[in-house]
């Protein structure tokens, strides 16, 4: 594959006093004001259909009306490391130092640890004029190997979703993942064979209960525009069973939103809402997620809730809770458990509790009765 060299100008600063190590490279900032307008919802309704029609349409090996890609025109460079101004740098002053091309690509990949950040990187090298040409050369030479011996698909992945990070990125005042994370989250996500249920845990884990839905937002965006790229970073085989995971963990979210809805509609109603609201609604979501992946665990998780939180409700409101728990279970479709086993363990621990509660409240009204009585 060849390498093309981008169509940028060149480094606005080619100082060589080490005071001015700061090079300055140009980068894209179409997106910052109007990536924050995204509406998570409607991205992931628009997204998933736009899934379902390119599945269809491009699922086998042709790439006729496949967009082209970022790979070969990089109009705007995409480059998630920190400091890269900084590193640029250092490869600039060691690239005529380091004899062996091997070794100045393994000096490179230590700053740059994702290939196609790399790529980026080296190509606008090419473009300072004050690079020699024995040096070019090694540049050259060293952006050959990456596209040789590299990992291509990672590479082309990374290269086909770079906008989307950072659009993702930017949506939600400064409290969204990084370019780089969502990156990242998304090549783990086409090398792990994981259930979706596996999946939306591992991303309230990362990064967040306030970011599921804008992660599994960014995973449905990055995954249409990896396939519709003139050369995905995954074979036309895996367009289905990664599509068929997003849709589960979909599925899982729309659970996830109902579940969240009547907890809010409860806590609100009986004016107990407090700063800790978000945490209590968080761990009622990560103990359904528990029921679906470790019923075995739902004994211990449920007592910690319980301490922090049910306790101080009535016996009544305890017992609303767990039927939530227990209907959102009988609507859960067996993919999303683990194993099939999962949901029956789950309903009967919810149930054994519900009866224990149920018993509890009579009990608190008999001891009314009489005290009235008396």
């Amino acid at each position: 594959m060849e390498i093309h060299p981008s169509n940028h100008v060149g480094l606005s600063s080619t100082h060589t006093d080490n005071s001015q190590k700061k090079i300055s490279l140009p980068t894209s900032n179409v997106l910052d004001n109007a990536a924050q307008l995204i509406n998570l919802d409607e991205s992931i309704i628009n997204s998933a259909e736009e899934l379902a029609d390119v599945i269809s349409t491009f699922g086998r090996a042709s790439k006729t009306g496949r967009k082209n890609d970022a790979f070969y025109n990089d109009s705007a460079l995409e480059i998630f490391e920190d400091n890269v101004d900084e590193k640029l740098y250092a490869i600039m002053t060691q690239v005529g130092k380091i004899q062996s091309g091997t070794s100045f690509l393994n000096f490179s990949r230590h700053l740059f640890s994702n290939d196609w950040d790399l790529i980026q990187v080296l190509r606008e090298l090419l473009l300072n004029k004050k690079m020699s040409e024995r040096q070019k050369k090694k540049i050259k030479d060293a952006l050959k190997d990456i596209v040789k011996f590299g990992d291509r698909k990672k590479l082309h992945s990374s290269a086909n979703i770079g906008v989307i990070a950072k659009r993702f990125s930017q949506c939600i005042n400064g409290d969204s993942p990084s370019p780089e994370d969502l990156r990242n989250s998304y090549l783990s996500f086409l090398e792990l064979e994981l259930p979706a249920t596996f999946i939306y845990q591992g991303w309230i884990d990362e990064f967040g209960y306030h970011n599921r839905k804008l992660m599994l937002s960014f995973m449905l965006a990055a995954l249409v525009a990896d396939i519709k790229s003139s050369e995905p970073g995954i074979h036309s085989h895996e367009f289905g069973p990664l599509s068929t995971r997003l849709s589960n963990a979909r599925t899982l979210h729309t659970l996830d939103n109902d579940l969240v809805v009547n907890f809010r509609n409860l806590t609100c109603s009986s004016m107990m809402a407090s700063e800790k609201t978000r945490q209590n609604e968080e761990f009622f979501l990560k103990l359904f997620l528990t029921g679906l992946t470790n019923p075995e665990k739902l004994g211990a998780d449920y007592d910690k809730f319980h301490n922090d939180f049910m306790s101080e409700l009535i016996v009544k409101q305890q017992a609303i809770l767990i039927q939530i728990l227990r209907k959102v279970y009988g609507s859960t479709p067996n993919f999303l458990y683990t194993d099939y086993g999962c949901c029956d363990r789950a309903v009967e621990f919810f149930s054994v509790l519900l009866q224990s509660l149920h018993t509890k409240e009579r009990r608190q009204v008999s001891a009314r009765f009489v005290t009235n009585i008396i």
